[in-house]
């Protein structure tokens, strides 16, 4: 697998708020994880949350600043740019760690930014 087309296929899907397309990236059983929020088992409905996040905000982009892989971990980094409902636009650091399936899938996803000012009036 190539690690950075594999990295870019995730986050075009979320960046074009496609909640289907993403959960195409997870293994059946994955689990996802945002900051402390509880874990969401299942790609129905890890789809499901996503989809409700995605309509909190009017759009995202993603610039990944850094990837590693190393073994049946990828770990990537960089700045989120939101675009709040009022279009103002929020960016933040974001960090993911995801965990590969052997089939080449995120089995766990592990996401970590600070959202605050995304959904502050």
């Amino acid at each position: 697998m190539d690690v950075n087309n594999f990295v870019g296929e995730v986050f075009d899907a979320i960046d074009n708020m496609d909640a289907d397309r993403f959960v195409m990236c997870l293994a059946a059983d994955a689990v996802f994880r945002f900051g402390n929020g509880p874990a969401i088992t299942g790609t129905e409905d890890i789809g499901r949350v996503i989809g409700q996040f995605f309509r909190r905000v009017k759009g995202m982009r993603h610039n990944v600043m850094e990837t590693i892989g190393h073994g049946e971990t990828i770990i990537c980094k960089g700045k989120a740019t939101y675009i709040k409902t009022d279009n103002s636009e929020v960016t933040v650091d974001f960090s993911n760690v995801w965990h590969m399936s052997p089939e080449g899938k995120i089995q766990v996803y592990l996401s970590f930014a600070d959202l605050r000012k995304v959904f502050e009036a």
